[in-house]
Parts: C-alpha cells; structure tokens; sequence
C-alpha cells in the first residue's frame, strides 16, 4: 500500500504545474472608413512574452490586412497599445486577432479574448 502510494506521489511531483495566462483584447465595434482602428489589451502573461496582432478582412476567407509583433513589457504594466488604418479599405467586416505559437496558446485561460470584429463604415457613396 505504502509502494503505490509513494509511486502516485512521485507521479503527482513529475507533473509539472500548468499555468492558465490571460489575455483581454479589445477594439471598436465600428469605424469610419479612413479611420484608426485602436486596439488595447493587458495580459497576465510575464514579461518579454511576445505575439502577432493581426488585422484582417473577415469574408468568406481571412485576408490579412497587417500584423504587428506586441512584446509585453513590466514598465506599463503588460498592456498594449496598436493602431490599423483602414484608409483606402471598403466597408465591411473586419477582425483583429491574437495570435501565439501553440505552446502559449495552449497556456490561454478560457476566458480571455483574443479576437474582435470591427465594423469598416464606407459612406462614400452616400455623398452626392
């Protein structure tokens, strides 16, 4: 009793602890064509984590519009700050999203949000 005891313990100590990180993004819902698109987050994730912030024209398929690297820094706390111009795109739907290798993906609490989608307003043609 005492063998499997000691075996479930040395199992239970080889398991190394899984941290669950989080990760808030957020962005306007809508904008007017031409504006910025301003994103902002926080992250629990330690310092120097780093992560590709995508802007894409959300159709039928994903077409990436840019990507910006964020690289998390103590000095403000972990929260970010990126912009994404919309000039010279249509109106339509739009999404910013998060994207981490697999390994810091799999660390992701389930709460955190790391997609939004943005709404491009074209009122060009409204003008006569």
């Amino acid at each position: 009793m005492k063998a499997i005891a000691l075996v479930f313990f040395l199992c239970a100590m080889l398991i190394a602890p899984v941290a669950a990180y989080s990760l808030y993004l957020d962005a306007p819902a809508e904008v007017y064509a031409g504006q910025t698109v301003k994103v902002t987050g926080n992250s629990s994730f330690p310092a120097g984590t780093s992560f590709d912030l995508v802007f894409y024209e959300a159709k039928y398929t994903s077409t990436q519009i840019e990507r910006k690297t964020i690289t998390l820094q103590d000095y403000n706390n972990k929260t970010f700050v990126a912009s994404f111009s919309t000039k010279g795109l249509p109106g339509g739907q739009y999404k910013v999203e998060v994207q981490f290798d697999s390994r810091r993906q799999e660390q992701l609490s389930s709460d955190s949000q790391t997609l939004k989608l943005v709404q491009v307003l074209d009122r060009s043609r409204e003008i006569s």
